[in-house]
């Protein structure tokens, strides 16, 4: 069962532990993953989130963990400080688990509804500050039925924001490496990760531009090359000293704009 709870902005006092609260233990795993062992992990701003959660709800927060394991597809049970989370919840120390967002416990959509459907079967409770679009969310045995579509709208927001940060995280690596992260510009090929100048290419480049200096126009020029007028002029009005620039002796190579095919 679960309740969709919309996250207000109103203030609330603080109130003393009362242990017929729901005691609920606080965690937080650094996203983008990469923040995870650094010192900015934004763990200030989620712990304020989750205590103003708590007091606005009556809920009484027993501890707060931040993960240390930065191995981003370990479920929480396998993670180092998630396994103390489970502890606590298993040994009865507190009720429930409460996160700011959905991505700073789950790995994926997929599995949000395992980790949700196992904990429920233990009778361990999970909340979200901000599940989606300001609204929170609760699971748990007493809680009353979620609307579908406020679920399916957030774990579809949690799985995009998860491949949008592996996908970065794919680039950043394959740019630590060296290796080339974009669209192939038209004039060079990729070996190995690495940009290689197209002779042939850079030639056709070469034929383009006189052609359109011999009154040419761009139509003319995209029928004779076979490409598109779009692409045409783009490629008429390309530096070929900047596209050289970029080959893999020179120490420019990553970060120029180069111009794409189409």
């Amino acid at each position: 069962m679960a309740r969709l709870e919309h996250f207000d902005e109103g203030a609330s006092g603080e109130h003393a532990f009362d242990p017929m609260k729901v005691r609920v233990v606080g965690y937080y795993r650094p996203f983008p993953w990469s923040r995870i062992g650094s010192d900015r992990t934004g763990r200030t701003s989620v712990e304020r989130c989750i205590r103003q959660h708590c007091r606005r709800h009556d809920l009484g927060l027993t501890r707060f963990f931040v993960e240390t394991d930065s191995r981003a597809k370990r479920s929480l049970e396998d993670r180092i400080i998630g396994q103390e989370v489970m502890q606590q919840l298993r040994k009865g120390l507190a009720d429930e688990v409460i996160v700011a967002r959905p991505e700073h416990i789950f790995t994926s959509a997929g599995s949000a509804v395992a980790s949700l459907e196992r904990w429920l079967d233990e009778g361990i409770g999970f909340r979200c500050a901000d599940f989606f679009d300001g609204s929170s969310l609760h699971l748990g045995p007493e809680a009353q039925l979620l609307n579908a579509e406020s679920l399916i709208h957030g774990l579809a927001a949690l799985q995009r924001s998860v491949d949008y940060e592996q996908s970065r995280a794919r680039v950043m690596s394959r740019k630590a490496r060296g290796h080339w992260t974009g669209k192939t510009p038209f004039g060079f090929t990729l070996q190995d990760g690495a940009l290689v100048e197209d002779g042939d290419r850079i030639e056709r480049i070469q034929k383009m531009k006189s052609a359109h200096r011999h009154g040419r126009s761009y139509r003319q020029i995209a029928h004779e090359f076979g490409v598109s007028v779009g692409t045409a002029h783009r490629l008429v009005k390309t530096d070929l000293r900047r596209l050289k620039r970029m080959s893999p002796n020179s120490s420019q190579g990553h970060e120029a704009n180069p111009p794409r095919d189409s």
